[in-house]
């Protein structure tokens, strides 16, 4: 017998395939919003995130602006006090400088013998106007007067001589000592003992062995000289004439100097020597 199936396959077959596109497109799209979702989710945490940071950034920024402001008013503060000391500084320069120059020139003046009468600085300029008894007078005060440079030089000249001492046994040649000695002997008066026996160095090993003897011949040197913060430079007499003063016949001079600073502090060695002796 023949039997015929009278179903209709090829619709079933359609119908499902069309069903299984369905649940796919379905399950696709379903993924697709949950991938969306999750994205979504994550971008929005790292906003919120990023807003957070935002904002703590943003009160750090207005508290850090608030120390700014404090530092820089303590900058302005700090500047002003500072021209303030400075100011005072220069006063109470303007106030002892005059003072330690008029002692420091009265020192000069030859005793009993000249007189000054008036003194006046204009800037570095110093001028000196006296009476004396006679020219000689007149000369030795200008001698005096040149006393502090030749101090100056020499505690220089010293001092380079003392640093030379400390590094002898680095030298391997003499050049440099012979350059220390021809500054020592420009000196007026020149260290003619010291100079002596800096000569008879013929070698650096002679120098080394030598060298504690003479560095207490330089320590003997500064002993006692007392190092200002000014010397007096260019010392010249302008003027010299006779006069009679309480029938004394003397010397009226006038003398123009510059007051050099050597922006150095005293000694304290030969400070505290000096009080000593």
């Amino acid at each position: 017998m023949i039997r015929i199936n009278l179903l209709p396959i090829q619709e079933f077959r359609r119908v499902s395939r069309l069903k299984k596109q369905i649940v796919i497109y379905a399950v696709s799209v379903a993924a697709c919003v949950v991938l969306m979702a999750v994205v979504y989710l994550q971008a929005a945490g790292g906003l919120a995130q990023l807003r957070a940071d935002e904002e703590a950034l943003t009160t750090r920024e207005a508290a850090l602006r608030t120390k700014v402001k404090k530092v820089d008013a303590l900058n302005k503060e700090e500047e002003g006090l500072q021209l303030k000391l400075n100011v005072i500084a220069d006063l109470e320069a303007q106030r002892k400088g005059p003072v330690r120059i008029l002692d420091e020139v009265s020192r000069q003046i030859p005793v009993n013998r000249a007189w000054l009468v008036h003194l006046n600085k204009s800037g570095s300029n110093l001028t000196l106007k006296g009476v004396a008894m006679d020219n000689e007078t007149v000369a030795d005060f200008i001698e005096n007067l040149k006393t502090l440079k030749r101090i100056e030089s020499l505690l220089k000249a010293l001092e380079e001589l003392d640093d030379l001492l400390a590094r002898a046994e680095q030298l391997k040649k003499l050049d440099e000592l012979k350059a220390r000695i021809d500054g020592l002997k420009d000196l007026r008066p020149a260290p003619k003992d010291l100079v002596a026996r800096l000569e008879e160095i013929e070698s650096p090993e002679d120098l080394v062995s030598r060298k504690d003897d003479l560095i207490k011949q330089v320590k003997l040197l500064r002993k006692g000289r007392i190092r200002t913060n000014f010397y007096f430079d260019n010392v010249d007499l302008v003027r010299s004439t006779e006069e009679v003063r309480n029938e004394m016949r003397l010397k009226s001079f006038s003398i123009t100097c510059s007051l050099v600073l050597t922006e150095k502090k005293p000694d304290e060695e030969a400070d505290k020597a000096a009080k000593k002796s």
